[in-house]
């Protein structure tokens, strides 16, 4: 995972802009969580924090945690359900290295998409998703991955192989997501 990689930490802020907890959490959140623990390998300790800050619904509006993988790299995870924004960043830092995912509105296709890499201070890469995506992928289940989970699904059904992930990893992030939602 992460380590392999270099990866020394890796910041993610998911919002969203009028979602209810927990269920944005565990129906939307989890999919950063499940993103993290594939970039980073299995976590090894957290410290989630639930808001103070209430609603209408009297329901914890945002969730911060700090990860430890058992990997060594380090990690934070945000999310705010009511940030009046949509957006998802993923944020991986190396040595002197940082490498940044923006879906602004992610199963929106009209608004922006990025990938910027650095390496010190200089900007290596910069690549517009909109922009630079083939026009028959310029859509929400593209850009969301449900096409890619859909071709993953069929080529391992006519490979007769197994499933990856399988049923006990999907639980590990389900119960890393209700640790985090527990706090």
């Amino acid at each position: 995972a992460g380590r392999e990689m270099g990866v020394s930490h890796i910041a993610v802020d998911f919002f969203r802009h009028n979602a209810t907890a927990p269920d944005h959490l565990m129906g939307s959140v989890i999919h950063a969580i499940d993103t993290i623990r594939f970039l980073c390998g299995e976590v090894k300790s957290l410290k989630p924090l639930k808001s103070a800050a209430h609603y209408f619904d009297k329901l914890p509006v945002s969730y911060s945690t700090l990860l430890e993988f058992e990997s060594g790299v380090t990690g934070a995870l945000n999310s705010h359900c009511r940030a009046g924004t949509e957006s998802e960043r993923y944020s991986l830092f190396a040595e002197n290295r940082t490498l940044i995912v923006e879906l602004t509105g992610p199963g929106d296709v009209a608004q922006p998409k990025w990938l910027k890499q650095y390496e010190g201070l200089k900007l290596t890469r910069d690549m517009d998703l909109q922009r630079d995506s083939p026009v028959a992928e310029k859509t929400a289940a593209h850009f969301n991955g449900i096409v890619a989970e859909h071709v993953y699904f069929l080529d391992r059904l006519r490979a007769g192989g197994p499933m990856t992930p399988d049923v006990v990893d999907a639980e590990k992030t389900l119960k890393l997501a209700e640790a985090i939602w527990l706090g």
